[in-house]
């Protein structure tokens, strides 16, 4: 392990230096190898001291944890190497000299896929590490398998509470018998010792603290819940008494609850108050009503509020517009601000601070670069470059992003990205493209103006890509989500539309437009190339959901599946709607060329999906590319299988519409 790791720190892989923000020398077309390799670094952490930094760092595709000292790179590094089947999470600190870092993997309970999340401690001294809690041995208990009362614990890497101000200990949530409670634990980091502090009941699935650490909110589904508006919620007030939801007037029991401001007697929550959008209000436990505004947009939702690291008390909020902005109230400042000031064409994302905010670790990147990861420490004047997020993966190999909007049928306006081959360099250029429309998955979801992989594969191979924020997209407001969510129809036919926009326009070559999707969106994908063949010359389809009711059953094997099937038979007019628009049971009818992909551990779409799919278009007339990976998941997260899928779909494209002009020679 020692010479693996001195080796991948002293190569090219780590390094630390100087800024660059320019573009890499002009390269040929990039491989489909290198855009499937997973990113160099999927998540950092640095030490509360600022004087080192841990890494989930991808080494041929598999991820390990590095950490080293900023002032010392010659010095011996260390760290621990997953197994090619562990999928990272997130790495953080729980003191100077120990780090934490969660990871799960793909299981099976019979015929059931699950993902079991742990966390393995790591003291950096010793160079070694341990699980933080074994799961129990014996009877398996957490997650109702299958509806037949088997419980298996999936959950071991649920932080309730970092504990900052205690760096021996965080607060988590996990089982200790064989009932399907999930009680708050105060954890030793050190030894996984552990003592009960909230017990909580079979309601309750996630728990929240005040500022000080103390367990404030407990919320989920109830128990035996039919349907996800059967919630059940408890806040305990500043004086320790803990009240059910209806005490708390003016709250619903699915309002979301962000945190707490620096008094423990005031929650930050996000409310409509009459408006489309949902913005962040002050409720106050003592007086039971809402007291203030903090933030409110009129044209989209907030996503969270923003801390300040030493006070803890909220300074802002953010929210996705073109790309996730944040708004700091007035009359505060802070050094990741001043950063994104500085590189005002990068979007700056936050992994992590110490010395009260004046050490950051961030990421610069944009929609046509994956960026790299930096470090801002206190007494330096500028950055500090650690690694690219993706060596190899020049921003001029990839294409530009251009935020569009086009009409629907009725007359709404879809808000979209398209994503232009490396060739053209300005929106003249975007006239007779190979254009790939590509919905994104959820549905309950959307796409922004940030670097996508997938999207630049297509863009690469000198496609124009088509994104759109179709009906039932979040973060648009109340209504634009709705409008999707209760009626399918609407999302596709949104799909379908950006389609005809792209001929109308000129775009798009109507011989050479393909319509692609990964999970919904490749629902999306089969439903549009079955029902508009005169559209689209070619079908490409990831993870679909393909047949609706089998996928409710199939939701069934979880705890709660039951009660989430509501999120979908809105959207339709009963059983027999749903038979009608599931692709594997009208898949005899596709006539275009199909791709699909499916991963034998996928917990999202089942993989009995993917069997009916195929068998449905062998008896079809279109001609069938069919990839199955039985060691994947929903998401293709093993990179050897990425790069697979990709160089599989590059041969796809170039039999169906011929090697595109606009591609990089």
């Amino acid at each position: 392990m020692t010479q693996f790791l001195r080796a991948l720190l002293l190569g090219s892989a780590l390094s630390l230096g100087g800024m660059a923000l320019t573009a890499s020398p002009a390269a040929a077309e990039i491989s489909a190898e290198k855009l499937g390799e997973l990113p160099l670094v999927y998540d950092a952490a640095i030490s509360p001291n600022g004087k080192k930094v841990a890494v989930f760092l991808n080494y041929d595709g598999v991820y390990g944890l590095r950490v080293f000292d900023l002032e010392n790179l010659s010095g011996e590094p260390v760290g621990a190497l997953l197994n090619e089947d562990s999928k990272p999470r997130w790495v953080k600190w729980a003191n100077d000299g120990r780090v934490l870092m969660s990871v799960t993997q793909s299981q099976k309970i019979g015929t059931t896929p699950i993902d079991v999340g742990s966390i393995y401690t790591f003291d950096v001294e010793e160079n070694k590490g341990k699980w933080l809690i074994k799961p129990q041995r014996g009877r398996s208990i957490g997650s109702n398998i299958g509806g037949r009362g088997d419980f298996f614990e999936q959950f071991y890497n649920q932080v309730v509470d970092f504990l900052d101000d205690d760096p021996d200990h965080i607060l988590m949530t996990f089982m200790t018998d064989y009932q399907n409670v999930r009680p708050v634990h105060k954890v030793e980091v050190a030894t996984g010792r552990f003592e009960t502090i909230e017990r909580g009941n079979d309601n309750v699935q996630t728990w929240l603290t005040d500022n000080s650490g103390t367990v404030r909110v407990a919320r989920g589904l109830r128990d035996n819940a039919k349907t996800v508006d059967q919630r059940f919620l408890r806040i305990r007030d500043a004086s320790g008494e803990w009240h059910n939801g209806e005490h708390w007037t003016g709250l619903k029991l699915d309002t979301p609850i962000y945190g707490f401001t620096s008094n423990p007697n005031e929650m930050v929550v996000g409310l409509r108050r009459g408006r489309d959008t949902r913005g962040l209000y002050v409720y106050d436990l003592g007086q039971r009503r809402i007291t203030r505004e903090l933030f409110h947009n009129d044209e989209y939702d907030v996503n969270d509020i923003v801390v300040d690291s030493d006070s803890g008390e909220v300074i802002g909020a953010s929210y996705t517009g073109e790309e996730t902005e944040i708004e700091l109230f007035d009359g505060y400042d802070t050094t990741m601000e001043a950063i994104r000031r500085k590189y005002p064409e990068y979007q700056v994302r936050l992994f992590d601070s110490a010395n009260e905010g004046k050490s950051i670790l961030f990421r610069l990147s944009s929609p046509y670069d994956p960026g790299m990861l930096l470090i801002q420490r206190e007494g330096k004047a500028s950055p500090e470059k650690i690694t690219d997020m993706r060596p190899g993966v020049a921003s001029d190999e990839m294409g530009m992003v251009i935020p569009v909007k086009y009409t629907a049928s009725d007359g709404q306006k879809i808000p979209s990205y398209v994503t232009l081959p490396p060739t053209v360099n300005d929106t003249a250029g975007i006239k007779n493209l190979p254009f790939i429309v590509l919905p994104h998955g959820g549905p309950w979801a959307r796409d922004a103006a940030r670097f996508d992989w997938f999207a630049q594969f297509f863009a690469s191979r000198g496609y124009g890509v088509l994104q759109m924020n179709f009906r039932g997209s979040t973060g648009y407001g109340e209504s634009f989500a709705k409008e999707g969510a209760e009626n399918w129809d609407v999302m596709r036919s949104d799909v379908t539309d950006g389609a005809k926009w792209l001929v109308e326009k000129g775009y798009a070559d109507p011989e050479r437009m393909c319509v692609a999707g990964w999970s919904f969106g490749g629902y999306a994908a089969l439903m549009n190339g079955i029902e508009h063949p005169e559209l689209f010359s070619c079908v490409v389809s990831i993870a679909a959901l393909s047949d609706i009711p089998l996928h409710l059953e199939e939701m069934k094997d979880y705890r709660f599946g039951r009660a989430s099937q509501s999120y979908i038979t809105k959207g339709f007019d009963g059983k027999d709607d749903m038979k009608a628009k599931s692709p594997a049971r009208i898949a005899e009818q596709m006539v275009l060329p199909t791709f699909i992909v499916h991963g034998a551990m996928d917990q999202s779409v089942q993989y009995s999906q993917h069997r009916r799919l195929r068998k449905a278009l062998e008896r079809s007339e279109a001609k069938l590319t069919e990839i199955s990976f039985k060691d994947d998941d929903h998401y293709m997260s093993r990179q050897d299988n990425r790069q697979a899928m990709l160089k599989a779909l590059d041969k796809f494209l170039v039999s169906v519409n011929g090697r595109s002009e606009f591609i990089k020679e």
